[in-house]
């Protein structure tokens, strides 16, 4: 063996503790160092792991060493670079790193910015121009260019009603005219809700793709939240066809008259509210603030009263309403929120796709982000789609730089060629250079990505150990596999040698054979606890016993016959091991110690899981020493003495 146990002290003598540091070299392999900061770093984890059985610094070295010849034979054998292993490396990593750039850093980063929108109210408009479920391009391109219009006509001044009513499909249009109200964070989709806080008031919005179809929104003022109210209120609903619209008006009128001279607001709602979530409790409606789903009207009216100010009646969807202001109070904390906010987010798939905005968004920033559209829609020109499908044509120019990340330009080449691998398909009618910059977006998302994969593997020390622990563990479970665990398990020849070689090591310990009557109730079970003295008395089998028994109910008692050894079954073990006594395991069930059976050779089919086990063993202590005898091994041990010191 080559194994070589040598003093690495440089010009020192000896080793303090307060001199180990992280860098020093704890063994090498082949002239290859290896530094106590890995060591001691994968000791520290199987510590953590294994609590009860803690290994020496000199059994955990052994280990380790076991481990980095493994690792270099690996490497040796270049199973690092079959296609296979490269395959399944580079699908790990992309996972590992999508953790660390999709992390929860980036959705409490999302929590934060929902709650810092809640701090503003928005009052905005749109116009939805609607596109068929089952559109075809052209509907869609048609739809596009009708938004466009419709934008265009806004910006030129026209006024938004006008233009809302002539053009929207909107089913709400016609009563609210287009004009929502304020709204804050987390109560209209994601879209929407972005485009509202991101235009400045009296803005209008680009048309913006929707499963209804195109929207385009305007927003005509901001105002900080007016925080949460709580009101007490008198409601009569509306019936079916509000043919009692103006009867519930009239009876309003005269409640508002009573209200504001009557202190007493929570008995009047008694008496004349009818809806039934509120009137019980006096009218009282829990605190809400601008996100509850009440309509804009009430919700507009309650936040404008003053503490102990009475609405006059005004009417919703609902019905007919007077509100009384009980009290104001600023938004809870973010803290108070949080969950709240958490759960508004987990509903459908709005966590996931803002989790995905935020991150792309901040990868723009990272890497100072520019894209040039002139040139995209330019680009589009040179792209043959008579096919169906995206090919360069001849006179692509393909250095031109369509846009800059980080230090990489972007050039038309890559886009084009991403195009082509992707195999995105054309839709003849559709507005090609409208889809091409769609899909331009679609590359940079992929494109920031893999950026960013790469500067964590350079820039995170956590992301490059992780990737590091995981590439050296695929390798070592690779070569063992092929060398150990594949050898013993697929072997059977040398396995049943091996067997035979070894069969004193497999025996059964003392067991018990019985047999377990299970009684159908307790009246059945009464009467087999007298039968089973007389069937062993009479020296009856335990079959012919339950067929008599059954005869006129096969459900009557079930026989079970099994054999256990010794921590196979607590109830058996806690018996009497002591032949034809009889043991209640319940009220319903009967055991019955048949007989007890001495040690016994077990058979190669009762124990080849065991076999397998110490088959491996072997044949990885043998492996194991051959590697030792290939390769050079330097221990610092002066080193290692000086850790089981300080330990």
């Amino acid at each position: 063996m080559k194994t070589i146990f040598i003093t690495l002290c440089l010009c020192l003598t000896f080793i303090t503790q307060a001199q180990i540091q992280n860098d020093s070299v704890i063994i090498s392999i082949n002239g290859n160092p290896v530094l106590l900061k890995e060591f001691l770093t994968i000791k520290n984890k199987n510590q953590s792991v294994i609590v009860k059985d803690t290994l020496s610094t000199k059994a955990y070295l052994d280990l380790f060493v076991n481990y980095k010849l493994k690792l270099v034979e690996a490497k040796a054998k270049g199973i690092d670079q079959s296609e296979e292993f490269l395959k399944e490396f580079e699908k790990y990593t992309k996972h590992i790193a999508d953790e660390y750039i999709f992390s929860n850093s980036v959705e409490e980063q999302i929590l934060k910015d929902a709650y810092e929108r809640m701090q503003w109210d928005v009052k905005t408009g749109h116009i939805l121009i609607s596109v068929p479920q089952k559109a075809t391009p052209q509907d869609s391109s048609m739809a596009y260019d009708k938004a466009i219009a419709a934008r265009n006509r806004l910006l030129k001044g026209e006024d938004f009603v006008t233009v809302a009513r002539s053009t929207s499909n909107d089913p709400g249009v016609e009563k609210n005219n287009g004009i929502i109200g304020y709204i804050t964070s987390l109560q209209t989709p994601p879209y929407y809700e972005n485009a509202a806080y991101s235009l400045k008031p009296g803005e209008v919005s680009m048309p913006i793709k929707s499963r209804e179809g195109f929207y385009i929104i305007k927003l005509f003022d901001k105002r900080k939240s007016h925080g949460e109210v709580k009101v007490k209120q008198v409601m009569c609903l509306f019936n079916q066809d509000k043919s009692n619209y103006a009867s519930l008006k009239e009876t309003l009128d005269s409640v508002y008259l009573l209200a504001i001279k009557d202190s007493n607001f929570s008995e009047i709602s008694k008496s004349y509210s009818d809806e039934p979530s509120t009137k019980e409790n006096g009218g009282d409606v829990p605190w809400f603030n601008n996100s509850a789903r009440y309509p804009q009207e009430f919700k507009e009216i309650a936040f404008a009263l003053n503490v102990g100010e009475i609405s006059k009646p005004f009417e919703t969807t609902w019905g007919w309403h007077i509100l009384k202001l009980e009290e104001k109070r600023p938004l809870p904390s973010y803290d108070a929120m949080k969950t709240t906010i958490t759960k508004t987010l987990e509903q459908g798939n709005r966590n996931k796709d803002l989790t995905n905005a935020k991150v792309i968004g901040n990868l723009k920033k990272k890497f100072a982000y520019k894209a040039d559209y002139e040139a995209i829609k330019l680009f589009s020109t040179k792209i043959d789609t008579v096919s169906g499908n995206y090919s360069i044509k001849d006179t692509l120019n393909l250095n031109k730089v369509l846009a800059t990340a980080g230090k990489e330009k972007i050039s038309e080449k890559e886009f084009a060629y991403w195009l082509i691998d992707s195999k995105k398909t054309y839709r003849k009618n559709f507005d090609l250079a409208v889809h091409i910059i769609m899909l331009f977006d679609d590359f940079i998302e992929a494109k920031l990505i893999s950026m960013e994969r790469r500067d964590l593997l350079i820039n995170n020390i956590y992301y490059k150990e992780e990737v590091q622990d995981y590439l050296d563990g695929m390798l070592v479970f690779d070569i063992t596999s092929s060398e150990v665990w594949s050898k013993a398990s697929d072997d059977t020849i040398a396995l049943l040698d091996y067997y035979n070689k070894n069969k004193n090591k497999y025996y059964w310990d003392e067991r018990v054979n019985v047999n377990i009557f299970i009684c159908k109730d307790t009246l059945v079970a009464q009467k087999i606890k007298k039968e089973l003295v007389k069937k062993q008395k009479k020296s009856i089998s335990a079959e012919d016993f339950v067929a008599k028994v059954n005869s006129k109910d096969s459900t009557t008692v079930k026989l079970i016959n099994k054999i256990y050894a010794k921590g196979e079954n607590k109830i058996i073990d806690s018996f009497e091991w002591k032949e034809n006594s009889i043991n209640w395991e319940n009220p319903l069930t009967a055991v019955e110690i048949v007989s007890l059976l001495p040690p016994t050779p077990k058979e190669f089919s009762q124990c080849k899981g065991t076999v397998i086990a110490d088959y491996q063993k072997q044949l990885e202590n043998e492996w194991i020493n051959t590697l030792k005898a290939k390769y050079l091994i330097e221990i610092n041990t002066k080193l290692l003495e000086t850790i089981d010191a300080k330990n």
